[in-house]
């Protein structure tokens, strides 16, 4: 590997390590907003009232945590290799 191709490469790992944690920073002040303004517990009970438009119970939480994790909400991940 020539130096500017290594230098290229070094550049890309640490802009996207960068960015990377830019993001998660982003999502943990945004989880930390939803939080605090109870969008969590709203987007719950509507997930609840959308399993019993359906016919499902309630009581079946795997379900509701489904329903709940469908409304789009981001989450933090590591950067990959």
């Amino acid at each position: 590997m020539d130096g500017e191709t290594f230098e290229k490469a070094r550049r890309y790992g640490r802009d996207k390590t960068r960015y990377s944690l830019s993001k998660c920073i982003f999502d943990q002040v945004l989880s930390w907003g939803l939080i605090r303004m109870g969008v969590y517990s709203k987007m719950w009970e509507y997930a609840g009232k959308g399993m019993d438009a359906v016919g499902l119970s309630q009581s079946r939480t795997v379900s509701s945590a489904s329903g709940n994790a469908c409304t789009g909400f981001t989450e933090c991940r590591s950067p990959t290799a």
